[in-house]
């Protein structure tokens, strides 16, 4: 996975190892890897909804595992990471694929930011936008299929 580091990069490579607790947890289809660390009050906007709390979040998520079905990878491409000390964000396109799909190639990519706060010394997910282009005046997503 490419990526670039802004600021600080102690602090970005912490980040760095939450992201593979999270796409092994996803993997696992291991509801508690994935939210650890995350906010209880973590505020979500996917590509169709919005979700306020952990709880929420984890419904969600349940309710996505079938469409990947097992065997599930996360492919990251353009990540960027802009790390304080107390407050770091992440952009990057992504997407995620499993077995109950039928080709990666058709699987749009997904643009997505994730803002994490640190608190009690423990990074928290705050934040987290998922969204995909939209043509206005055609009323209708713009899938980016090739790699951005």
């Amino acid at each position: 996975m490419e990526f670039e580091i802004i600021g600080n990069k102690d602090r970005a490579e912490e980040i760095l190892a939450l992201i593979q607790i999270w796409d092994q947890g996803l993997q696992e289809h291991d509801l508690h890897a994935m939210t650890q660390d995350y906010s209880d009050k973590v505020s979500v906007f996917d590509v169709a909804l919005q979700v306020d709390d952990i709880q929420a979040y984890r419904k969600l998520w349940q309710q996505c595992f079938p469409y990947f079905g097992d065997n599930i990878q996360v492919q990251r491409r353009r990540l960027k990471i802009y790390a304080g000390d107390n407050i770091i964000f992440l952009h990057c396109y992504y997407k995620v694929l499993g077995d109950a799909q039928t080709s990666a190639d058709d699987i749009p990519w997904c643009r997505t930011t994730v803002g994490f706060y640190k608190e009690s010394e423990k990074w928290k997910v705050v934040h987290e936008h998922i969204s995909m282009p939209y043509d206005c005046e055609k009323q209708q997503p713009l899938y980016i299929l090739a790699e951005p």
